[in-house]
């Protein structure tokens, strides 16, 4: 008998709620996000099986400006967190145990920052290892001279000439284009290619080659300048472009067909953002590639031909933009009415509509994570002490406890709660009830079955408690004398 009662009291006084486990299934349903540079955003809610038990959430080792939601594990990144990609470990915990899992965060450069000259400019002459003859060839590099960016993107601008030997980079719309650029916040590369063979496909597929080769040199931070430091850019965002047959070489390069054998020749495509063509296209005489075989997802180009050109018919930029909008290409196209060729003020309409198509087409591939704030969901795992009377206190456990407006134990509202976080409250006992315990928030209401209400109470010793009458659903049902009595001779 003197086991049998001690039982029982002990079970009166145990925590009430579910079994409990370590966390597990912890994992975020879309795992990475795209932040733009300055600009606050969030994660996704993760999901996460709690185990039964209250649960809390924590970044390991976060970067500076990255935080994590404590009660539902959301990940906030804020205005001041660095260009650069971040691989993210966030651990729950419970009573039992713990987990972890991981989120990609990308914060990349804001194309909106790049579409507007602000800027003073410089260039230097430097050099890189061209494919056709593994010699160095020259390459203008215009940068900004007043900005404190690191992270500028890219710029690489080929001149025009027909594939003579008297073509070359200093041509000064090529200068002016670069300069342009250069004011908006990008570093220009303006290289000499392979020239001299006219318009034939191994001439086109010369000069491919060379500047497949200066952009890997960009790539791999081997330009090489004399006595001087080379400007800091980003060449995870390259926009290509070029004028005439430099065009007809950018698109090319862009649009190049794999599939025909080139001694297993394949142009290196990484990090390509945007092509603009000016004046150029590809004539079939020097076109590397085939309109059947375009494709949706080919790099966002931009178009630019006037009417009346003499030298390379618009007709060529025509098909060109009739082919990508035959397969769904993200692509633009300005025919100019009437005009043959750019001249001031033309050339900076030419430039802003090109900055603005890199700034669409960088939005484009990069487009910006927007998710909504978690709600946490509502629910009750456990509360303790089990069992109470007026003015007792009750520290409930769970989830989806902020905004609580009312807080009732057996259908009796609490004298008094207090809400310590989302997860914790206290509740002290009023005239109450046997029955659930009850939270109600502006998300709705939770309940979990098992509190008792005493009545009255005596103290057995100064660990025991126990009622001498139990209070539900409104009717007090006394415990017996005899009980109580055997309860008191207990040592």
């Amino acid at each position: 008998m003197k086991y049998f009662l001690t039982t029982i009291l002990f079970t009166c006084y145990s925590v009430v709620g579910i079994s409990q486990t370590a966390p597990s299934n912890f994992n975020y349903t879309i795992d990475s996000a795209i932040a733009y540079f300055k600009q606050p955003q969030n994660s996704v809610c993760p999901y996460v099986n709690n185990g039964g038990a209250a649960a809390t959430f924590k970044l390991i080792n976060p970067p500076s400006g990255i935080t994590i939601n404590p009660n539902n594990g959301q990940i906030f990144w804020d205005s001041t967190v660095a260009v650069g990609h971040y691989l993210l470990t966030s651990l729950v915990t419970n009573s039992i145990g713990s987990t972890k899992t991981t989120f990609k965060l990308n914060v990349i450069p804001n194309s909106d920052d790049f579409i507007i000259p602000k800027y003073n400019t410089r260039s230097i002459n430097c050099n890189y290892t061209n494919a056709s003859k593994g010699t160095f060839s020259g390459v203008d590099v215009y940068y900004p001279t007043n900005d404190s960016n690191t992270q500028r993107p890219v710029f690489v601008f080929l001149h025009g000439g027909g594939f003579t030997t008297s073509d070359d980079k200093t041509q000064s719309y090529v200068v002016a284009v670069c300069t342009y650029m250069a004011s908006c916040g990008f570093v220009a590369f303006a290289p000499n290619y392979n020239v001299g063979g006219g318009h034939t496909l191994m001439q086109n597929l010369a000069a491919v080659k060379d500047l497949d080769a200066c952009l890997n040199s960009i790539r791999n931070g081997t330009i090489s300048a004399t006595n001087v430091t080379l400007p800091d850019y980003n060449p995870e965002f390259l926009f290509i472009g070029g004028a005439q047959s430099g065009a007809i070489v950018s698109c090319n390069f862009t649009f190049f067909d794999s599939s025909v054998n080139y001694n297993g020749y394949v142009v290196n495509l990484k990090n390509i953002i945007s092509e603009a063509d000016c004046w150029g296209s590809s004539p079939t005489t020097d076109r590397l590639y085939d309109f059947t075989k375009l494709r949706s997802n080919e790099i966002p180009t931009f178009i630019v031909h006037g009417s009346a050109d003499q030298r390379i018919p618009v007709q060529e930029s025509v098909d060109l933009d009739i082919a990508l909008s035959s397969v769904g290409a993200y692509h633009d196209f300005w025919e100019i009415n009437g005009v043959s060729s750019y001249t001031q003020p033309l050339l900076i309409q030419i430039f802003d509509s090109i900055a603005n198509f890199q700034n669409r087409a960088w939005k484009h591939l990069y487009t910006k994570t927007l998710n909504p704030i978690c709600k946490t969901s509502l629910g009750i795992i456990s509360f303790n002490p089990s069992i109470g009377q007026t003015n007792t206190n009750i520290t409930i456990h769970g989830t989806g406890f902020t905004g609580t407006i009312s807080v009732s134990l057996g259908g009796t509202y609490a004298a008094n709660y207090t809400v310590l976080n989302d997860s914790t409250i206290t509740a002290i006992v009023g005239s109450g009830s046997s029955g659930s315990i009850s939270i109600t928030t502006n998300n709705g209401t939770t309940s979990l079955p098992g509190f008792i209400f005493c009545s009255q109470a005596i103290s057995i010793d100064t660990f025991i408690n126990s009622c001498t009458s139990v209070v539900y659903a409104g009717i007090t049902y006394s415990l017996s004398s005899s009980f109580i009595d055997t309860i008191r001779n207990i040592n």
